[in-house]
């Protein structure tokens, strides 16, 4: 099988899940933004595979913090490996803590500080974050959760104890829609985009306050619709694609948000922590980074701190900021890594996949083909962004056959149930019209994705 890309343009508007972000619900991004399957922590990589397992999690690089799910004895892996009983999951987040959510709805943790094995941690969970100290999750009633350090309150609490592995309630959140962690505060972002903060300033955003342990608003940015932070600050994407940062140094300290000059129509931002870059993307596929500098952002390592955002690839549709490394996709569906492994590939601690392990200040194409068990990149469009042929499929719903009819040939078909399954693929079809038997397909929802030219299309049929 071809590892190399899927790429779909959605016609629905359920959640879109990935590692960088979410979105679907207003929140997690802009425009034809939609993340792919791969994602990063400070030192390892992830992705979601569905050719057997339903959404089965698989993860390489290093495990100097417990990240990769499998106990304290393994160093580190080579190649993209399964995390024991973390299949069915439709959101994970990594830094040194790793958390994950399922399609139950359970919320996992693992990594530094807690079991370095998954162990659910709570029920009904919506988001999550996790960072170098904190793992915070939203759950669908708007309240947050944390586990993790809390010196600085930044659990939200009311106290400045730790909370270890039972997860403690923000005080006063009951309408969170994301949340985002750096080293020493924890900004959450609600339902009518605002922002509200606990922990210690300056990477709070609350000049005003030395150090909180109950959420506070952050005053004077517009209307929010993502966060992310990396260990020393944070940054906030408006819903007209502007980007407002706050925090410690590097590459400047700023107590209250500022806007990013340089930055408009931004789609995407992404951030770890314990890293100390950030990565943005604009509505013409523009890749910028700044931040601290030593191969991960792409940009020559004579330049140890970027101030300023650069323009370093085009053509790009997801980001993807780990600390000592990051990944990004093109619109071809190629992956792409800059920086270096956190440890030796003789350890198996290596995120270069079919590449030899050593530091790359520069994008580099990675080629999943050669790697084993590495998962196709799922890149999806949102159809209000794009133009799409005139193409018929029927009838809908269905509990037998579906026809297709205005296609351009050669093409390639492949069918799609709502977990990502794989039902049905064939290359270069030459039929203009091509009619299938489903009948043997589970009811609910399933996708037919058409790629002819070069480009991309999604169909939904609700099979009785």
């Amino acid at each position: 099988m071809n590892k190399a890309i899927i790429i779909s343009f959605l016609l629905v508007s359920n959640l879109i899940i990935g590692q960088n972000s979410m979105v679907g619900d207003g929140f997690g991004g802009r425009l034809w933004y939609t993340p792919t399957n791969y994602g990063v922590a400070s030192y390892s990589a992830y992705t979601i595979c569905s050719d057997s397992i339903p959404n089965q999690l698989y993860t390489w690089g290093s495990n100097s913090k417990g990240t990769l799910g499998f106990g304290p004895t393994l160093t580190g892996s080579n190649v993209p490996i399964p995390i024991p009983n973390m299949n069915n999951i439709k959101y994970y987040s990594g830094g040194y803590f790793m958390g994950a959510i399922k399609n139950d709805n359970t919320g996992w943790a693992w990594g530094l500080s807690v079991p370095t094995t998954p162990v659910q941690v709570l029920t009904d969970a919506y988001f999550v974050d996790a960072s170098s100290k904190t793992i915070s999750f939203v759950k669908n009633d708007g309240t947050v959760w944390s586990i993790g350090e809390n010196i600085n309150g930044q659990l939200g609490d009311a106290t400045i104890i730790n909370a270890p592995l039972l997860p403690v309630q923000m005080q006063g959140i009951t309408n969170a829609v994301r949340v985002s962690n750096n080293r020493l505060a924890t900004i959450i972002l609600l339902s009518d985009s605002t922002l509200m903060a606990v922990g210690l300033a300056p990477y709070s955003g609350i000049p005003s306050v030395p150090q909180t342990s109950v959420p506070l608003p952050i005053t004077g940015i517009p209307k929010i619709i993502d966060i992310q932070s990396n260990a020393a600050k944070t940054i906030a994407l408006s819903d007209s694609g502007f980007v407002y940062t706050w925090g410690a140094a590097p590459p400047f300290g700023n107590s209250i948000p500022e806007i990013i000059t340089g930055l408009n129509n931004i789609v995407a931002i992404s951030a770890c922590d314990d890293g100390l870059h950030f990565m943005a993307l604009d509505e013409n596929k523009n890749c910028f980074v700044w931040g601290l500098n030593t191969g991960q952002t792409g940009v020559s390592t004579s330049m140890t701190m970027i101030t300023n955002p650069v323009l370093i690839e085009t053509n790009v549709v997801d980001i993807m900021a780990g600390e000592s490394f990051s990944y990004l996709v093109k619109s071809d569906g190629s992956l792409w890594a800059s920086g270096q492994s956190w440890g030796s590939s003789s350890l198996g601690m290596s995120i270069w996949l079919n590449l030899t392990d050593t530091l790359r200040p520069y994008w580099s194409q990675l080629d999943l083909n050669q790697v084993p068990n590495a998962c196709e990149v799922v890149v999806s469009i949102k159809s209000d962004q794009i133009n799409t042929p005139i193409l018929k499929v029927y009838p809908n719903p269905t509990s037998s056959h579906i026809t297709i009819e205005g296609l351009i040939k050669p093409y390639n078909l492949t069918i799609y149930n709502s977990l990502g399954q794989l039902l049905y693929k064939e290359n270069d079809v030459l039929e203009n019209t091509k009619r299938l038997d489903i009948s043997g397909y589970s009811k609910g929802l399933i996708f037919i994705r058409i790629e002819s030219d070069g480009e991309f299309f999604t169909h939904k049929i609700l099979k009785k």
